[in-house]
Parts: structure tokens; sequence; C-alpha cells
């Protein structure tokens, strides 16, 4: 039977404990506080690890009197419920049923990069690109003194206002054009989602890509670069960060003896 089981439960093994204004805690019926843990059971395999949900109740430090009471309060079963529908979902991306080497043990890793905000993903692979351009060009030096944990419009910002001078604006302007290609996507993204957050498995279960698509050429339709650039590098990137997935999804044993199969498997779904 292809079944995917998604169960919440507090973890009684660990201590009682709150480390951190992080950590979250359930009451259970006698009282204690334990984190709550997520059970996926699925193609008989199981994992286990820590929920995502947090902030509906914090214990101060004097004690747990502010904390929820439990599964069974309703702000937390309406949670439990959306992370439960959420997991399956990501669950069922992952196509166990027709990866013969579909591994569950590292699902928890995947959970959490396929629950990013896209326009968070879009603007990682721009910062990588844009550090590829540098350390390839005249500009080299530069790639050592920026700070690359900042994000990719922060990054462009700052290297805008150092390159403000004359003897120095001809090379950053030239160097510019050759990550317009990237701007142009983030651009569009910007446009297309607007305040909304866009997780990464959302994008693909509710028909994303095309409805981006279709608002590009009718919206944007004046923007050439726009609409010839924008849409495959969003594609390119979204394809290559769900075959990232895919892979991570795949025991390495049967993936090193099945190269081949998981190539064909893989292509058939991301056409």
């Amino acid at each position: 039977m292809r079944k995917i089981t998604v169960k919440h439960y507090l973890d009684k093994r660990l201590k009682s404990e709150k480390k951190s204004k992080k950590d979250f805690l359930l009451k259970d019926k006698d009282g204690h506080f334990y984190p709550l843990y997520v059970q996926v059971i699925t193609k008989r395999q199981n994992t286990k690890f820590k929920s995502n949900l947090a902030g509906f109740g914090n214990a101060n430090s004097s004690g747990r009197k502010n904390a929820v009471k439990g599964l069974d309060h309703p702000i937390v079963k309406k949670q439990v419920d959306l992370e439960k529908n959420n997991i399956v979902e990501i669950v069922k991306l992952l196509r166990p049923f027709e990866n013969k080497g579909f591994h569950l043990a590292r699902f928890s890793r995947i959970y959490e990069k396929a629950s990013m905000d896209l326009r968070v993903l879009l603007g990682n692979n721009h910062r990588q690109q844009l550090q590829d351009v540098i350390m390839a060009s005249a500009l080299k030096d530069l790639g050592g003194i920026v700070n690359w944990d900042l994000e990719y419009h922060a990054i462009i910002k700052g290297l805008n206002k150092v390159f403000n001078a004359k003897a120095q604006s001809a090379l950053w302007k030239s160097l510019k054009n050759k990550v317009l290609r990237i701007d142009f996507a983030m651009a569009c993204y910007e446009r297309y989602a607007g305040k909304r957050e866009i997780l990464f498995h959302r994008w693909i279960a509710d028909g994303h890509q095309t409805k981006f698509e279709d608002f590009v050429r009718k919206k944007m339709l004046r923007a050439k670069n726009y609409h010839k650039q924008a849409i495959p590098r969003v594609n390119e990137i979204v394809k290559n960060y769900f075959l990232s997935l895919l892979e991570i999804s795949t025991n390495d044993d049967w993936l090193k003896d099945n190269k081949p199969e998981f190539d064909k498997f893989t292509k058939e779904i991301t056409r």
C-alpha cells in the first residue's frame, strides 16, 4: 500500500528542560514539559525528527506558566495539521514509490530545504553566481573582502557604493552586465510574489512555475530580456534544487550502483 503516515508526539526520553527561547516545549497530562517530535513512516521505512513548530507559548525563567497546555490545544492542533500536510506533500514530491533507492533517513534535512522560501533560494543562488563572476574577473581580489554572508541585494548595494569613483565605474559596469541575467530572474520573481512567502514545495505543488511564466509574458512583455532570460533562469534554479533533494533522499550505496537508473528516473519526473 502506498501510504504515508505522519505522527506528532512528545519525546519523553529527553529531559524536561528549556535551554533557550527557541526551544518549544508542550505539556503532557501529568504537567511535565517535553519537545515536540515527528515520526514519518512510508515504504516500510521510518524516521523521527524535531518538529518545526515553535512560538505558541514560552515558559519564563521561573517555570512553565506561560507555555501552552499540549497537543490538544486548538492553536497547536491547527499548526500540527498544517505541518502534517506539508510533510506528506514533501514526501510525495520525492516520489518514494517510483525511486527504487528511496531512503527516508535524511528526511529532516530535506524537510528544512523544501520549506525554504523561494525568494531566499533565488537570493542564495544569485549571491553564489555573483561571487563566481567577481572571482573570475579583474576584481577577484575584492572577493576576499566582501561579506558573502549578506543577502544578494545588500552585496550589490555595497559594491555600487564602492565603485562610484569614475576610474572604477567602467570596470564595475562591465562586470554588472555579466550578472544581469541573475537580476532579471530576481526582479521578475519579486514582481510575481509581491509580499507572499512561497515555500519551495508549494512552488511545485501549486503550479507556480506555470503561473510565473504566464505572469512574466503578460505583465512584463515589453522587457524582452526579462522574458527571455528570467524564465529559464528560475526554471534552472528550481530544477537543480529539486534534483539535489532527490539525490539526498536516495541511498548512497544504491545510487553508486544504479546511477543510470536514477538519472533516467529524475529525467522523467523533471521534464
